[in-house]
């Protein structure tokens, strides 16, 4: 399965072409580093990009991962898969 990644800046449409493409059907995950940004920034020792950027980006290689391990494209389905970035 090759990945397809959607990436743009703000209000180019990235989030708008996720939902349509969800919609018909093809497997789509949203964007992590904001859901991680959220998340770590409510611990007073989260890692967060601007103070550790390379464990920031580990910790979004494990969220892409865990997502695909747990979605239906896990057992070598021919499916299309997008992901948002920033």
């Amino acid at each position: 399965m090759n990945p397809i990644i959607i990436t743009g800046g703000p209000g180019a449409g990235k989030t708008t072409l996720m939902n349509a493409l969800g919609a018909c059907g093809y497997a789509t995950f949203p964007e992590g580093p904001r859901h991680l940004i959220e998340q770590q920034s409510q611990s007073d020792d989260g890692i967060l990009p601007w103070t550790n950027l390379p464990e920031f980006a580990h910790l979004c290689l494990e969220l892409m991962r865990s997502q695909t391990k747990t979605s239906s494209l896990g057992g070598g389905l021919n499916h299309l898969l997008l992901i948002e970035l920033l």
